[in-house]
């Protein structure tokens, strides 16, 4: 129960607020925090749903890049290295555009997460009209509702 340094093994004095620490409240909740008016931290669970979206289009894009550069790779592999190369170079280019099209998806999640950070914890889709009603606040909760 007592918490302590791993490296000098000296004891923390940590003090806890009294009542029920303030995190349970926020981890019993379920994830349709932008319904709930009570709920004062969507901005911090927007940053977390979109860090979630991030990773899976990191993962999804690059799958797919790699699986082009492999096609293509195969593709030319019996050609003699003179005309393999450049046919590579050509059956390559949808593995690179694909990568940078998932390079723009992960650019452009960070900077949505970077401006919802800049707001704060108390950051609702509204705050961004029709914009964040329409577009953010459907991307969040289909995120929400997949998790």
């Amino acid at each position: 129960g007592l918490w302590h340094c791993n490296i000098c093994l000296a004891e923390f004095r940590v003090k806890l607020g009294p009542g029920k620490v303030a995190g349970i409240p926020y981890l019993r909740r379920s994830l349709d925090v932008f319904e709930d008016s009570t709920f004062d931290a969507s901005g911090h669970v927007a940053v977390l749903l979109f860090m979630s979206l991030q990773v899976v289009a990191t993962v999804v894009g690059r799958f797919i890049a790699y699986s082009l550069l492999g096609a293509a790779t195969l593709l030319c592999w019996p050609f003699p290295s003179f005309i393999g190369k450049h046919l590579l170079v050509a059956l390559a280019a949808p593995a690179g555009l694909v990568e940078l099209v998932t390079f723009f998806i992960y650019v452009s999640l960070f900077v949505i997460q970077a401006m919802i950070a800049r707001v704060g914890a108390r950051w609702h889709p509204n705050d961004w009209g029709s914009f964040g009603q329409d577009y953010v606040a459907f991307v969040l909760v289909a995120i929400a509702d997949t998790l």
